[in-house]
């Protein structure tokens, strides 16, 4: 509430006030949280990409590292579905 009471205490003391000096902090406040926001948003994005990329290496050289039993009792069909649910997630 103190905050307000400034404000108001603005229109009180001089006959003018400088609207364009608040609504120039207000649009500083703002520019800095949409700039901080983006800011997250890429490095949450890259740290999903990052770790989607290194979870499907390492699914890939495990499949690939697989010996020749392994391939005769898993069929083929679920190798590629897990494949493509991966890429699709990505």
């Amino acid at each position: 509430m103190y905050w307000l009471t400034i404000w108001v205490e603005a229109y009180r003391k001089s006959p003018y006030v400088e609207i364009a000096f608040y609504v120039g902090i207000y649009a500083a406040v703002n520019l800095v949280y949409v700039v901080a926001d983006g800011l997250q948003y890429l490095t949450f994005t890259r740290g999903a990409w990052n770790a989607a990329r290194q979870l499907h290496l390492k699914l890939l050289q495990g499949v690939m590292g697989a010996p020749l039993s392994w391939w005769k009792n898993i069929p083929m069909g679920r190798v590629v579905n897990r494949f493509s649910r991966d890429i699709k997630s990505l």
